[in-house]
């Protein structure tokens, strides 16, 4: 499925249970491979909507990132009234357009989204949207962090 990682070397996961009881699952998997650069990570992550029809229906529907419209209340689950009476989402939706994936000094990488529309796409990876068709937010995570986030 991943051409330029290589082998899976390991998995770990970490299954919670939501508010509304619904399981919610944090998989991190390590390939052989390190997928560092911009240029290897937007050949496995995208955060954009594709061009071919099919599968930005999938993208349309099961990644994009939605708020209530303005007339109605803000959503409890992603954001917050700031003292200033505007909202904020805890996700930072809409995300910057961009020409060009970026990872900043701290590793947190700020994925390429070039068109309108694409600042409200979650990550995605395609062959997996394409086999299970559902909300799937892939990242790449480069944080010594990471397990403490899992557990």
């Amino acid at each position: 499925m991943f051409h330029n990682v290589g082998r899976q070397i390991y998995n770990v996961h970490s299954i919670e249970f939501q508010k509304r009881g619904l399981p919610h699952a944090h998989i991190l998997i390590k390939f052989q491979a390190d997928c560092t650069l911009p240029t290897e990570i937007d050949t496995v992550v995208s955060a954009e909507i594709p061009d071919d029809s099919e599968d930005a229906a999938l993208v349309r529907q099961f990644i994009l990132h939605h708020h209530p419209s303005p007339d109605r209340p803000a959503s409890t689950y992603c954001q917050h009234e700031n003292a200033d009476s505007t909202q904020s989402c805890r996700f930072h939706y809409p995300h910057p357009l961009l020409t060009i994936t970026t990872i900043d000094n701290e590793g947190h990488v700020h994925y390429q989204r070039q068109k309108q529309g694409d600042e409200w796409v979650v990550p995605y990876c395609l062959p997996l949207l394409r086999k299970f068709r559902c909300h799937l937010n892939f990242e790449v995570a480069n944080s010594p962090h990471l397990f403490q986030y899992l557990f």
